[in-house]
Formats: C-alpha cells, structure tokens, sequence
C-alpha cells in the first residue's frame, strides 16, 4: 500500500508470550511502522524480533530521511505512547540514526 518493502526476521520467541505483553509489543512495532510512513520517506525498513530467554529485543530500521532532518522535534504522539508502553513493561528504549532512523527496544520477558 505505502510501496515500502518491509523485512520481518523473529528468532528465538516463545511460542506465546502473557497477552499483554504481546498486545504492547504489537502496538510498539505497529507505530513504529506508523511512523516510517507517516515521516521517514523511507523505501525500506525492517522488523527484527529477538528473545535471549529474560529479554526481546525489537529493532526497527529504515533507510529514510532520518529524525533530525525534518526539523520537527522527536516525542511526537507515536513515540510517548511507545515510551509509555515500554515503561509499563519495565524496559527501555533508544531511536536515533542519520542516515535513516533506528528504535530499538528491550524488553525483560514476562
């Protein structure tokens, strides 16, 4: 639809995880895709989710603009509600990147 090629890689994932957690992480990686179309320009853009057996790590490249080149300031809508959800589930996130963008979060499992 958005003419973006989109890369999803998933290694070492339970086979479910409590349905609150899944849900959060579902709608971190759903706006982060929100926000690559909505601001990165971006062509490509990948999707990597790992777990180690007490941490996922979701990462989030793209190969667009990047943040510091729109002349807006991060912490826009998409991405408190990121931080909030990744507060609630005890973890921590980094976004940065130029060229293109990358967030990457880490999550201690349930």
């Amino acid at each position: 639809r958005h003419e973006i090629t989109t890369r999803l890689t998933i290694d070492g994932l339970p086979e479910r995880l409590p349905p609150e957690f899944e849900t959060a992480v579902y709608g971190i990686t759903q706006e982060a895709l929100t926000n690559v179309v909505r601001h990165a320009q971006a062509r490509q853009v990948e999707v990597t989710v790992r777990a180690d057996g007490t941490h996922l790590v979701l990462v989030v490249p793209d190969d667009g603009v990047g943040m510091g080149s729109r002349g807006e300031r991060p912490g826009g809508m998409g991405l408190i509600g990121i931080r909030e959800r990744v507060r609630a589930l005890g973890g921590s996130f980094t976004i940065g990147g130029s060229p293109g963008t990358q967030l990457r979060v880490d999550l201690p499992l349930p």
